[in-house]
């Protein structure tokens, strides 16, 4: 994975304006950095747990509030646009596909008290790309299919299992959206609600 543009300046909006308590910032910057380290070494592909570091770090965010406060001081709207300018360049440098309001929706959500509660099939998939597991686990792709998942096993008793889907079968589309591999699916599966 390539390392992060050394030339992009963090929050340099928030640096420019003196309203904003200098180590204060350095603290947001702190999480930015500790982000960028955890995404150049990540697995971008699985979104489901690049939107769980997300959601940690939205929620520094949010609890940082009361510190600026006290230097009478506030996360208001230059700094929220600058920290969303900030996490949407982020985001387009390392290529990953979740919009910025999806990226901060889940952590605002257990901020205030919410709970995430993802939905569940019951089944444990391999990317089409992985050709010597779908080998090991014998799963042949039928010809001309090149996108998708498979399906190596189907939990007794899940929705999967209710619903018919069998080891070896493909996923090619979700809710009528193509799947190009594991992470767009879960992707996928994570915008609907429990029971849909």
């Amino acid at each position: 994975m390539d390392k992060f543009d050394d030339q992009y300046v963090l929050l340099q909006n928030m640096y420019e304006d003196t309203y904003y308590p200098q180590y204060l910032v350095d603290k947001i910057k702190w999480q930015f950095i500790h982000l960028i380290e955890h995404l150049e070494g990540a697995n971008l592909k699985d979104l489901a747990l690049v939107q769980d570091k997300l959601d940690e770090f939205t929620m520094f965010i949010n609890s940082m509030q009361q510190e600026f406060w006290d230097q009478d001081s506030e996360i208001e709207t230059v700094a929220s646009e600058s920290i969303a300018a900030t996490l949407e360049y982020i985001l387009d440098w390392f290529e990953i596909d979740i919009p910025i309001e999806d990226a901060l929706e889940y952590a605002n959500a257990i901020e205030n008290g919410g709970e995430v509660v993802r939905p569940y099939l019951g089944i444990g998939m391999l990317d089409l790309s992985e050709e010597y597991y779908l080998w090991q686990n014998r799963i042949t792709i039928p010809e001309g299919i090149d996108e998708g998942v498979a399906v190596l096993e189907v939990v007794e008793g899940s929705p999967a299992d209710k619903a018919g889907i069998k080891k070896g079968d493909i996923v090619v589309k979700l809710g009528g959206e193509d799947i190009g591999g594991l992470a767009e699916f879960r992707y996928e599966l994570f915008r609907y609600n429990v029971g849909d």
